[in-house]
């Protein structure tokens, strides 16, 4: 695996790791649209009430899965490259 990681680093292509990982991410968009519908369904039920906390943790983990999804369908293995800082940021 760190042989894989260390590519990954380097900004280099690798195919296995481009196809698996923006695959994750259209299972993590997919969830998420699941997900949603759940939530669309808890939600429009009768009778009305109040948003419970299984909603809003529920629409929490859609947020995440949304957006790792779109970043890992996206960027895919891009995620992973090191980001050169400048010298004169706060960070170095």
């Amino acid at each position: 695996m760190s042989s894989v990681f260390k590519h990954l680093q380097k900004g280099e292509r690798y195919w296995p790791a481009e196809i698996g990982l923006k695959a994750f991410g259209i299972v993590l968009l997919a969830a998420c649209g699941k997900l949603l519908l759940l939530v669309q369904h808890m939600v429009t039920t009768s009778p009305s009430h109040e948003v419970t906390v299984a909603e809003f943790g529920l629409c929490a983990v859609a947020f995440v899965a949304l957006t790792c999804g779109l970043g890992f369908t996206i960027e895919g293995p891009g995620l992973f490259r090191w980001v050169p800082i400048p010298p004169r940021s706060l960070i170095s």
